[in-house]
């Protein structure tokens, strides 16, 4: 298992809500083309960035909804303005996942008028 996931979003025109959507995913994991990682070893959230194409920070708000298994099962939900990738004092919850388990990102876009692609990139100890 690598130590980190890259889940890339493309973003939605209509701004929406972490409780109704609309929702864009399940997101695809850069490091195997699918729709869920299968966790090999329980780990540990240290640290996530979300960021565009270029490395900057988003301009617009976006959620990144962290489901364990199935999509209706969310464990933490990640506010790209909390994320920065500017900044060291990023706010990411220490949540431990358990081997076994398939994890699963949604996404959704809170602001904005125009669809914005992001990445959100989590890293595991």
């Amino acid at each position: 298992m690598q130590p980190q996931a890259t889940i890339d979003s493309v973003g939605t025109a209509t701004a929406g809500s972490v409780k109704a959507g609309p929702f864009e995913g399940p997101l695809t994991f850069e490091e195997n083309g699918l729709s869920e990682m299968m966790l090999t070893r329980a780990v540990t959230l240290k640290d996530a960035v979300v960021q565009l194409d270029t490395g900057a920070a988003p301009t617009q708000g976006h959620a990144f909804l962290i489901c364990v298994d199935e999509l209706t099962n969310t464990k933490a939900t990640l506010y790209s303005g909390q994320l920065s990738p500017a900044s060291a004092q990023r706010l990411v919850p220490k949540i431990t996942f358990q081997a076994g388990r398939k994890l699963i990102v949604k996404a959704v876009q809170i602001s904005g008028t125009a669809a914005e692609a992001t990445q959100l990139i989590l890293s595991w100890a």
